[in-house]
């Protein structure tokens, strides 16, 4: 529970208590402190699209050239793989290391962010699947992070080879 909710609470009963002992009808409402906090949780339509982009990305992406795709495409995975599924804050996604599974690496993603939010490395697990299906696209993403090194890199730093079919075989 947040102290500012745990605030609200005791200062809704002190509002009770002091009403009733001074005989009024009423209690009068207690006074909300700062701003109420929310999770940071992605909604489920968004999630869906990125599950989208990275599945079929000649569908969905099909208006962009194929170096922009494949940009797109490779964060779309790269969140879903590293952060949303693992259910972990972006900050911590950006630190993630991923690994294959040592008896399924085909169905659960794996990894490692070295730093969370209270200093302490976190271990990450999840199964290669969202609402829209399997991850079938999962093997292909964690072979390229791989390669590369890193799950999400640095901005202008995708000059590399991005396999699958949304990079043209005649693009070189």
């Amino acid at each position: 529970m947040s102290s500012a909710m745990a605030h609200e609470l005791i200062a809704s009963a002190h509002a009770k208590a002091t009403a009733k002992a001074t005989g009024a009808q009423h209690a009068p409402k207690a006074k909300a402190v700062g701003k109420k906090k929310k999770a940071g949780v992605l909604p489920i339509a968004a999630k869906c699209q990125l599950e989208a982009i990275a599945r079929d990305p000649l569908t969905h992406l099909a208006h962009l050239t194929w170096e922009a795709r494949a940009v797109v495409t490779f964060y779309a995975r790269s969140f879903l793989a590293a952060g949303i599924d693992q259910s972990v804050r972006i900050a911590e996604g950006v630190r993630v290391e991923l690994w294959p599974d040592e008896t399924e690496p085909s169905h659960v993603m794996r990894g490692h962010a070295y730093i969370g939010k209270d200093g302490s490395p976190i271990d990450l697990y999840a199964p290669a699947e969202g609402f829209l299906g399997e991850y079938d696209w999962y093997v292909e993403h964690l072979r390229l992070c791989l390669t590369i090194g890193q799950v999400f890199p640095a901005s202008g730093d995708h000059r590399h080879e991005y396999p699958g079919p949304y990079r043209p075989r005649d693009a070189a």
